[in-house]
């Protein structure tokens, strides 16, 4: 009696673990083939890359040119690596989103303008001296508001006060922050069904 009362409670542990797993996942659309990196043009003003392969899921590439202020190798591979582990999610969703950052010399899809010392960071102007500035100015180039007060935050007022967050001034990632992802994915044809009811919303508070 005491092992089936144990058998029935591992069950229904077991049961409780995948319900709460399924009903907590955000899904993106999964596609039984390889999709080509197309290109993504943000009003003629920067791009990205962005595909799918089977075997690593959805891959984002983002070629950077820097001008001004020459910051060193040792504080792009820095800024590289940095940004690559804070964006790239291997288990966020029901598949992973790899983000690759390059720092090249031509045929960039951003022109970026580096100045030494202190400064507040944009998009385009990043400041040596402020701690690193990429991770979260990746984000708007992703299309992330900032969540902040005073920032260049959503103009229907979602999330403008988030501190804790990547857009605010943390390090948390939420799930709405790759709602690019979502949207392009929404773009191409032949997706299979989600393992889950839905993917992403541009309000999804997670």
């Amino acid at each position: 009696m005491a092992t089936k009362s144990r058998l029935s409670c591992a069950c229904f542990l077991s049961v409780l673990i995948l319900v709460g797993k399924n009903a907590a996942a955000s899904c993106l659309p999964e596609f039984p083939f390889d999709i080509q990196p197309q290109t993504i043009s943000i009003s003629g003003t920067w791009s990205y890359d962005i595909g799918f392969t089977r075997m690593s899921g959805y891959n984002v590439t983002l070629k950077i040119q820097l001008s001004g202020f020459d910051p060193g190798l040792v504080v792009k591979e820095s800024w590289k690596t940095s940004t690559e582990k804070i964006w790239t999610t291997q288990d966020r969703f029901n598949v992973p989103i790899v983000v690759n950052v390059q720092f090249v010399e031509k045929n960039a899809h951003v022109l970026v303008d580096v100045t030494e010392g202190p400064g507040r960071s944009t998009h385009f102007i990043w400041y040596t001296g402020s701690g690193n500035p990429v991770p979260h100015e990746v984000g708007h180039m992703f299309r992330n508001f900032d969540e902040y007060p005073g920032g260049f935050v959503s103009p229907d007022g979602s999330f403008g006060n988030v501190p804790g967050g990547l857009m605010g001034s943390g390090q948390t990632m939420f799930d709405r922050y790759y709602q690019f992802v979502a949207d392009w994915a929404a773009t191409q044809e032949g997706a299979v069904p989600a393992p889950c009811q839905t993917y992403l919303t541009q309000h999804d508070s997670r």
